[in-house]
């Protein structure tokens, strides 16, 4: 279910600062971060991760990602697992580190073994899609939750990394594994538990896709994961809010389901609760009645997204096709301020543990819930179809 591979790794001789190669995840790159991606150095992941309308088949980025390896930017590791560790200060101010292990994750049904948390947006498969044809591989990482018990010590750093090197206020350290004892312990704790995808869905999804597409078995039968346990995994689960260009805001009916109390535009610390900030006026605090979202599934009753979709949507006349989707909380504030209408919807982060929760339930939250931070880095381990 999880096993090592040969990972392609950027040659420092041949292409100088590797960390400059590397990118955030595909779906965090707006056009201006693109264009300084793309501007640190021409074999940074930018250049053939991300929708290029004149190149929508990727065939062109296909040609220059296969001239990355042939000569021998891209250089072949022996099978190998690649603990990986993501050091950073939360927004408390707390220093935490984030560590999991880079492997090969077996793509399956959804089911007792591999378990969703959230919904999936169709136009963000279709492109990975044609990335991932035209590629043959995994140019970046999803991350997944797995609960054995086991795992955390088996992936212990031992010595220093063999990379290391700071981006946007985030220490990123990659320790290769290639000693057959340290391999065979972590694929044992890989086994021991379920996993929950917890950041990649529309990539997870999308590997199901070609893998029904293809015949026989391949490389597809796998896709590149960062392996963490559910409990203690270092990362933070953060909220995507929610932003509208026109809504139908009347407080009275929002007492129908919910207590209504003015706040500031801040957070909601309890799960479900929701605040909405409006174009215009004082902010306001929804904290769901009971009999509002009683017939809600229990995770969900713990997920102001979806206490958001399923009670407050109506109730504003707007449904998630009319959403923009937010990580930062005062960006979603200052777009609701600046707009012509409408506003924003922030919302309180859910819980790993709530996450594994709803995941075994078979429960998906909606798309765009939670918001991993920090991002695994594209480029630093690469996994192709074929060697």
């Amino acid at each position: 279910m999880f096993a090592p591979f040969p990972g392609l790794r950027f040659d420092p001789a041949i292409v100088g600062d590797v960390a400059a190669a590397t990118s955030p995840p595909y779906d965090v790159i707006d056009a201006a971060l693109r264009a300084e991606l793309e501007a640190s150095s021409p074999y940074n992941m930018a250049h053939i991760l991300l929708p290029d309308e004149a190149d929508p088949d990727y065939a062109t980025r296909a040609e220059l990602f296969s001239s990355w390896i042939d000569s021998g930017a891209l250089r072949r590791d022996p099978d190998s697992y690649y603990v990986y560790e993501l050091s950073y200060e939360d927004r408390a101010g707390l220093h935490r580190t984030g560590r999991g292990v880079l492997g090969s994750l077996a793509v399956m049904e959804f089911g007792d073994r591999i378990l969703p948390h959230e919904e999936t947006m169709a136009k963000h498969t279709t492109d990975r899609l044609a990335n991932l044809t035209a590629m043959d591989g995994n140019l970046d990482v999803i991350l997944a939750l797995s609960s054995s018990p086991d795992l955390a010590s088996a992936i212990e750093p031992n010595g220093p990394p063999a990379l290391s090197f700071d981006a946007a206020g985030v220490e990123h350290r990659l320790y290769p594994i290639t000693d057959a004892e340290r391999i065979a312990e972590i694929t044992r704790a890989a086994a021991g538990g379920a996993v929950s995808i917890a950041d990649g869905h529309h990539r997870y999804t999308t590997a199901l896709t070609y893998q029904a597409a293809r015949d026989g078995h391949g490389g597809w039968d796998s896709i590149l994961t960062l392996l963490a346990p559910t409990s203690g995994s270092g990362f933070t689960v953060g909220p995507y809010h929610r932003t509208f260009s026109r809504w139908r805001l009347d407080p009275n009916v929002l007492h129908t389901a919910f207590d209504v109390s003015p706040t500031t535009d801040v957070l909601p610390a309890r799960p479900g609760d929701i605040v909405v900030v409006p174009h215009l006026g004082g902010a306001l605090l929804l904290s769901p009645r009971p009999e509002a979202i009683a017939n809600l599934p229990q995770p969900w009753q713990d997920a102001s997204a979806a206490v958001a979709r399923e009670v407050l949507y109506p109730l504003l006349e707007v449904t998630e096709a009319d959403a923009d989707y937010v990580s930062d909380d005062a960006d979603a504030v200052s777009r609701a301020r600046a707009g012509s209408g409408g506003g924003a919807i922030l919302v309180a982060p859910v819980t790993e543990d709530a996450i594994a929760a709803a995941s075994e339930a078979g429960v998906r939250f909606p798309q765009k819930t939670t918001f991993f931070v920090p991002k695994p880095r594209a480029g630093l381990v690469i996994r192709t179809f074929s060697t």
